[in-house]
């Protein structure tokens, strides 16, 4: 009752202020690039906009969906609830990444058959990135239990810094690491006639007032790229 009635308290503060408030919900990976800077081009162009922004596991983010405690969600991954809608906002791979010092580096791609004896920092099991890729190896009969996990975390910025330092390699978004690639930090490599495609999805419930904010929203971030 306390969350409801704060809920309303805010609604009728925002109402007498003339203020528009979205509670939205992220993952780690769509939270950690271009959605910060989508958010404020956004909020730029439209001062009578607040914006709280919530990171959170891609179950927890379902969850906030169902109480009303995000207005809408960016997530990677296809939707997988038939209780909400989605609007696709970009799709990107997973690759392999890997220090600049590793051996692997200057190659221009690699089979996963020769990563059997490196040593991985993942994603948890339950991230969309972690989800695709073990689909991946099932479907060329292969799993994860082949391989080394020295480190699993939700941390982006964690793995990024570990592989940098040569600790281990990963499997991620090519989106999440472009910048570290260009700065010469991470090189970027794709794995072997894979199709580990990742989608960004705007998800929200079905009773959503304000989709015309989302069409905004996706057309504001095609103009950043």
């Amino acid at each position: 009752m306390t969350a409801v009635y704060n809920n309303t308290h805010q609604a009728l503060e925002d109402a007498r202020n003339h203020l528009h408030r979205f509670n939205i919900a992220t993952t780690p990976t769509a939270g950690g690039y271009y959605i910060p800077q989508l958010l404020a081009a956004y909020c730029r162009e439209h001062s009578d906009v607040h914006i709280n922004l919530i990171t959170d596991s891609i179950n927890n983010i379902y969850n906030k969906l169902k109480l009303y405690e995000a207005d809408f969600a960016i997530i990677d991954g296809r939707l997988t609830s038939d209780k909400y809608h989605s609007i696709l906002l970009d799709t990107d791979y997973l690759c392999l990444i890997v220090s600049p010092q590793h051996p692997l580096a200057n190659r221009s791609s690699v089979s996963m058959n020769e990563l059997l004896e490196e040593s991985f920092i993942l994603r948890s099991k339950e991230a969309g990135t972690r989800e695709i890729f073990e689909s991946y190896l099932e479907s060329q009969r292969d799993s994860i239990r082949n391989y080394r996990i020295l480190i699993e975390t939700d941390s982006l910025a964690t793995i990024k810094e570990l592989v940098m330092s040569n600790m281990g390699v990963s499997i991620m978004s090519h989106n999440a690491c472009r910048e570290d690639e260009q700065k010469g930090r991470l090189k970027t490599i794709p794995i072997t006639n894979s199709t580990m495609i990742r989608e960004i999805n705007l998800v929200y419930p079905k009773d959503f007032q304000h989709v015309d904010v989302l069409l905004e929203l996706k057309k504001t971030y095609s103009k950043l790229h």
